[in-house]
């Protein structure tokens, strides 16, 4: 998610990517798989003439078939007059991200839910399709981050409310790390972590202060 990478029946694609129209065109069909000629050119082109707007798609889709038939004879990419779709069995980690975070949101508030976005969080990188400035990309990014943020939220004050001061501090320095000019995140990580720390203290000496009574009983 935080990078371009290609692999073609397992074997790495990389003659060929530095063409950006390329990149930017499968992307956006991994997250389209079928669209029409139309909706492309006004995602990918916006403010070109619509002669010019086909005509960039028609060599950029030449040059993802090339770029794709290096690799494999399959036909990964169908078009007609009317569209274009992805064809065949592809994994991207953007789809199982945008899978994962989906399935999470849905998921019955539960001590699982709370640690799933933990682990989501994790594997979540800074820069979510990074090097794409079209727009349809930046508002799926937002999107993305809005969810997250409803997500932590929600995760903080589960935990919160149960006292579960070490679960909320893992959530928020994973959080953290996804969004690190929100500095709060860090800063309410630390004071769970304090108070995670100042319950183990007075557990701990009342185990002693236990354990000390139990020797006296004892030796009396």
């Amino acid at each position: 998610m935080d990078g371009f990478r290609i692999r073609v029946n397992g074997e790495p694609v990389e003659d060929g990517l530095s063409r950006k129209n390329v990149k930017r065109l499968l992307l956006y069909l991994l997250l389209h798989p079928s669209a029409s000629r139309e909706a492309i050119c006004d995602e990918l082109w916006p403010d070109a003439l619509p002669d010019n707007a086909r005509n960039l798609l028609r060599v950029s889709l030449t040059h993802l078939r090339k770029l794709l038939g290096r690799r494999s004879s399959f036909p990964f990419v169908y078009s007609n007059r009317e569209k274009i779709e992805l064809s065949g069995t592809v994994r991207c980690d953007l789809l199982e991200f945008q899978s994962d975070l989906a399935n999470t949101l849905k998921c019955e508030a539960s001590a699982s839910k709370c640690d799933a976005a933990i682990r989501l969080l994790r594997r979540t990188p800074r820069t979510m399709l990074h090097g794409i400035y079209d727009e349809w990309a930046t508002g799926l990014r937002r999107k993305w981050e809005n969810e997250l943020f409803e997500l932590i939220e929600w995760a903080e004050g589960y935990a919160a409310q149960r006292e579960e001061w070490d679960r909320a501090a893992r959530l928020l320095e994973a959080a953290a790390s996804v969004f690190p000019w929100e500095e709060q995140l860090q800063e309410r990580a630390a004071r769970y972590r304090e108070r995670h720390r100042e319950r183990a203290r007075l557990e701990a000496q009342d185990a002693e202060a236990s354990a000390s009574a139990r020797i006296m009983k004892a030796l009396r």
